[in-house]
């Protein structure tokens, strides 16, 4: 976002029923004018971040609560079943050899 200044020779208001201050004050506020929008800039950016930051903590949250907690019972789950079978083969093997002995 950008503000240009436009320079024009006299100011819009007349000058009868005016003081100085108005004067100071319009020149003061020409000068803040280019500080209001770097603000303003500067809040919608910051707004923007914080939005995001948001949307990430809430998929950090899904995975560390819900995803990763339902992969690690997954497998666990599966690891109990590989060790169930191989248990039913060796003992399975072991009745195979005492039967042929």
């Amino acid at each position: 976002m950008s503000y240009a200044r436009e320079d024009k020779p006299y100011n819009i208001y007349g000058l009868q029923g005016t003081s100085a201050g108005l004067d100071k004050a319009v020149n003061l506020f020409t000068v803040l004018l280019p500080k209001l929008a770097k603000l303003a800039e500067l809040e919608i950016s910051l707004f923007r971040l914080a939005t995001e930051l948001k949307k990430t903590q809430r998929l950090a949250n899904a995975l560390s609560y819900l995803f990763i907690p339902q992969y690690r019972e997954t497998i666990k789950f599966l690891e109990n079943t590989l060790e169930e079978k191989e248990r039913e083969e060796l003992f399975q093997l072991k009745r195979t050899k005492k039967n042929h002995q």
